[in-house]
């Protein structure tokens, strides 16, 4: 409760609550400068990242943690497919399976920002796994719904084209590099810009997001139970997979706790891009309904804290 409380009067969630609350009000609140919002967030971290990395080298915990969001990035798109198949058509479901395989980055941040406000320390390479596990969920969700060889072939050229030219993830690997390249000397030079405003662009990008998610709940009872329940229970059980990979690489808590996060997110904004022009076919509605109206909220408010409590149980030291 502890840890709940504490998550819940962060300024970057209570601005998302904000923006929720201003939506269901209908309140004119239109928020801009989103797209700049994301490419300024994407940049600070992985810029810090890339310096944490040069601090500390590629170790063999942070090979292991990256091996481990690369194996979670490959399964997750097909256990969430087997489950979703049950009860949506084969490309809306290939859409969203590929929507939980991958990751939502500012989930990634919320929970960066956690960790600052309970001392966890992290060793930066997380960063790396947030990119890596972008895309290969892209080209399971195209694999997926493809229904023979060809329409594979063609479908997965798009979508590796789109991911490898998708803004955000341009703008994040490209970060992490050159925070990697510069280190400290260049890092001293723009921390002024990209390390002390980082706090105060994450409130105002929550607030948008948390428009985003307000105006969609109306669109709740379209995408039924089953699919409610999913978009709960499955970042649930991936969070615990990641749990015990952590456990076993013997992973700070900082860091398992970021590895349970990115499992236990959705993308909204890669995977959709990218679906939109792999699967035109697949319902839209339903993958960005479940993964910003509903997984994003749980995560931000009640996921995060929750993760932490699991770790600091599994992981007193």
């Amino acid at each position: 409760m502890n840890l709940l409380a504490q998550n819940l009067t962060q300024p970057p969630v209570l601005f998302f609550l904000l923006g929720a609350g201003a939506a269901l009000v209908k309140s004119d609140l239109k928020p801009a400068g989103m797209s700049l919002l994301v490419m300024y967030l994407l940049a600070a971290i992985g810029l810090h990242g890339g310096v944490e990395l040069s601090r500390a080298g590629m170790k063999v915990e942070a090979l292991g943690m990256l091996a481990a969001a690369l194996f979670g990035a490959v399964v997750l798109p097909f256990a969430a497919y087997s489950i979703l198949r049950k009860f949506l058509e084969r490309s809306t479901a290939a859409a969203t399976a590929a929507a939980y395989g991958s990751v939502s980055a500012v989930t990634f941040l919320a929970a960066a920002a956690f960790l600052k406000s309970i001392d966890w320390p992290t060793g930066g390479y997380m960063v790396a796994a947030l990119a890596l596990m972008e895309w290969p969920a892209i080209l399971a969700g195209v694999f997926l719904a493809s229904s023979g060889p060809s329409s594979v072939n063609g479908g997965m050229r798009d979508a590796m084209k789109k991911c490898l030219t998708c803004g955000s993830v341009v703008v994040l690997v490209g970060s992490l590099v050159i925070g990697y390249v510069c280190g400290d000397a260049g890092w001293s030079k723009i921390s002024p810009l990209f390390y002390t405003p980082f706090a105060g662009a994450l409130c105002l990008f929550l607030l948008g997001l948390g428009v985003e998610a307000g105006r969609s709940i109306g669109t709740l009872r379209s995408v039924g139970f089953k699919l409610a329940a999913f978009a709960i229970l499955f970042p649930l059980a991936s969070s615990l997979l990641a749990l015990g990979l952590g456990y076993v690489l013997g992973g700070s808590k900082g860091d398992v706790l970021l590895l349970m996060t990115l499992f236990a997110s959705a993308s909204y904004i890669a995977v959709p891009a990218a679906m939109r022009l792999a699967l035109p076919e697949a319902d839209s509605a339903v993958y960005l309904t479940s993964a910003l109206g509903m997984t994003f909220p749980f995560n931000v408010l009640v996921g995060i804290p929750l993760y932490a409590l699991l770790v600091k149980f599994l992981l007193p030291a």
